[in-house]
């Protein structure tokens, strides 16, 4: 379980220092990352959670690839 989440936050860290260094998409980010590094994207969908996995659910909402969630008006 230990090995897991380090994987997931180290995971998480560098998609999240692709997207700032290249102002790709977090979705891009990821499959490059996975192609990159030679990983299936359904290994990565297992290392996806927190703040990267809400932004990824944001992106796709945006790009309407999903249906989007209620909201709380602010």
């Amino acid at each position: 379980m230990g090995t897991r989440l380090n994987n997931s936050i180290l995971f998480s860290e560098n998609i999240e220092k692709l997207v700032r260094s290249t102002n790709m998409s977090y979705i891009d980010a990821v499959l490059h990352y996975c192609e990159k590094n030679k990983l299936e994207p359904e290994t990565a969908g297992k290392m996806v959670s927190g703040k990267l996995k809400q932004n990824i659910q944001e992106e796709a909402e945006n790009l309407h690839l999903i249906a989007t969630s209620a909201k709380l008006p602010l």
